[in-house]
């Protein structure tokens, strides 16, 4: 069975690493593959519509920060992340004139925000980024404690069932 390819592995495969040259256009290759998914998230994450995508486009680059271990790109995503809950969090109660404004208090979009966050965390825990695995765990603790009423479920209760099987 052929495991799937993303775009960015099958670029970055392109480029040999043999000689000085070519290992310079393979970092630049890289800075340019880590700038795309920079933009695309951040055109994606103010609209409600594209949230499921924004997630997936975020899942692939922790994987490329991950299968790459570009930790100081990683920890400027976990910030990039980390402001972009601050920032739905202070414009919630704001009344914006924006036709598909991510409303943070839908639990589907709640989910997501907390398995976004699941995968950060998990990837800090592997590129051992401490201070970013702490901060990413307060930000889940944040989302389920002041959503637990609007997700209809207790989180404890998902977490004991996992650790009982």
């Amino acid at each position: 069975m052929e495991t799937e390819i993303t775009p960015d592995q099958m670029f970055l495969r392109s480029f040999g690493n043999n000689t000085k040259n070519e290992k310079e256009s393979f970092l630049k290759c890289q800075k340019f593959v880590w700038d795309t998914y920079r933009i695309i998230l951040d055109i994606m994450k103010t609209n409600d519509k594209l949230i499921k995508n924004y997630a997936k486009v975020l899942e692939n680059t922790i994987t490329f920060c991950r299968e790459n271990k570009r930790k100081n790109e990683f920890k400027r995503l976990c910030d990039s992340v980390r402001g972009y809950l601050i920032t739905l969090i202070k414009t919630e109660k704001v009344q914006i004139n924006f036709s598909n404004k991510v409303d943070i208090s839908k639990p589907e979009i709640i989910l997501i925000l907390i398995k976004m966050r699941l995968n950060l965390l998990e990837t800090a825990i592997e590129l051992e980024q401490w201070q970013e695995s702490f901060k990413t765990s307060e930000d889940i603790i944040y989302l389920m404690e002041r959503y637990e009423k609007s997700l209809n479920v207790d989180p404890s209760s998902k977490l004991t069932k996992k650790n009982k099987m």
